[in-house]
């Protein structure tokens, strides 16, 4: 996962090379929020933000908490965010 996330988002493997904690995976996660931000983004999206979401759920940080970092409901981040069939 990490190589991936590295070629999409740059920015992101410089926030954290390998995030151990949930700690520094929530850090990664809140950059990632900032940078869509920044990007003049109505909503919280993105793929680099969408890799961030995909390494907390693999950290096992669960929804509620990624949907208070995002500002918005556990089930609303479950919904945007959740890996879906390809």
């Amino acid at each position: 996962m990490t190589e991936i996330a590295d070629a999409r988002a740059p920015w992101l493997a410089a926030a954290a090379p390998s995030p151990r904690s949930a700690d520094d995976v929530l850090a990664v996660l809140d950059a990632a929020i900032v940078r869509a931000r920044e990007g003049g983004a109505d909503d919280v999206s993105g793929d680099g933000l969408r890799d961030a979401v995909a390494a907390a759920r693999e950290a096992g940080i669960p929804w509620g908490i990624i949907g208070d970092h995002l500002g918005m409901a556990r089930g609303n981040a479950y919904q945007k965010y959740r890996k879906r069939p390809a």
